[in-house]
């Protein structure tokens, strides 16, 4: 029985199917806004890495974490806020990429 007023986290592995299906859908959108060509912001960077930081559960958020990284990689400015999160750290530390 769940206490009134909570609600259930983005990141509980028991979500039903339409959950992981809808998580799933999200990662790819941010997959297509990594994809595109041209410099990023910082407010799309830290909206980039928050999404793929609630979703960190979901198979492909390491190496949409990783491709993030990759992008930024010449401002160091970027670098270290992705790094000071320790969720994204993490995830970019994970061995192996899960598809």
């Amino acid at each position: 029985e769940k206490k009134a007023g909570t609600k259930p986290r983005a990141d509980d592995p028991r979500q039903e199917p339409e959950k992981t299906e809808s998580v799933a859908l999200q990662l790819s959108q941010v997959q297509a806004r990594l994809a595109r060509v041209g410099p990023f912001l910082r407010n799309e960077v830290e909206s980039i890495m928050n999404h793929i930081c609630r979703n960190y559960r979901f198979e492909g958020a390491a190496s949409l974490a990783k491709r993030l990284e990759e992008i930024v990689k010449t401002n160091p400015a970027f670098v270290r806020l992705l790094r000071s999160n320790p969720i994204f750290r993490g995830l970019l530390e994970e061995k192996g990429d899960r598809p």
